[in-house]
């Protein structure tokens, strides 16, 4: 085990030091940050030799003893207002479409959009977020990004998957989250935006094409699989 010391850009430059293996995986040390009561929000980058890590990546991390860990959250501005235009004038690293949508900042120097909010659409009916968001790439220059926020626009979804429970209290528990539903794209849809199957019910989720839904996921570290099904509304 070895000291790291963890920089909070979000808390004043306040600064901890806590103790960690000197390998593993971002899933594991957002655990040890959350152990010693350091709050990790889904806007908030983890940045270590300057590099920013991807917070859904299983890759493992080596850490030095005494190494710096930087906490920095993404503030948004006017410029990176979701959009949903046609207009030429808008930049095509910033449009939506129906679906899917990864938004995540584009890292590159050389880039148009660098520091910028970029958007990937997805065009898959399935869509597993753990794995697929490791290629996730800017639209305009091509570099790999980090999907921080997931959207929604003009169509159903639902999610299913897995969550760790109890880290805080040492118990750690698996438990499934949502529910799959076969034929997604065929089963009827009530009125209450409900799809039944043999006498269960199913919560499925809406948005129309003047809205967009953002899923939050609270807590990156504790979801170790999640998978969206997708529906277009026609």
């Amino acid at each position: 085990m070895i000291n790291v010391k963890v920089e909070n850009e979000n808390n004043n430059l306040s600064e901890s030091i806590i103790t960690t293996p000197n390998e593993l995986t971002c899933s594991e040390l957002i655990i040890y940050l959350q152990k010693a009561k350091i709050e990790i929000s889904p806007e908030t980058n983890i940045i270590i030799n300057g590099n920013y890590i991807n917070k859904l990546s299983n890759e493992k991390i080596k850490l030095k003893d005494k190494q710096k860990i930087i906490l920095k959250k993404f503030e948004k501005n006017e410029e990176n207002t979701t959009l949903k235009s046609n207009d030429p004038s808008i930049p095509h690293w910033r449009i939506i479409t129906k679906g899917l949508n990864l938004f995540g900042i584009c890292e590159n120097p050389k880039c148009k959009a660098y520091l910028k909010e970029v958007v990937n659409n997805i065009k898959e009916k399935t869509y597993n977020l753990i794995e697929q968001n490791l290629n996730m790439k800017c639209p305009q220059c091509n570099v790999p990004v980090f999907g921080s926020n997931i959207g929604f626009y003009d169509c159903y979804y639902n999610f299913y998957g897995k969550k760790i429970y109890n880290i805080e209290e040492n118990k750690e528990e698996i438990h499934s989250i949502g529910k799959k539903i076969n034929n997604f794209d065929k089963v009827e849809i009530d009125d209450n935006d409900n799809i039944i199957i043999n006498n269960e019910k199913y919560q499925i989720y809406k948005t129309d094409n003047n809205i967009i839904s953002f899923f939050n996921i609270d807590d990156y570290s504790t979801i170790i699989k999640l998978i969206f099904q997708i529906r277009y509304i026609d």
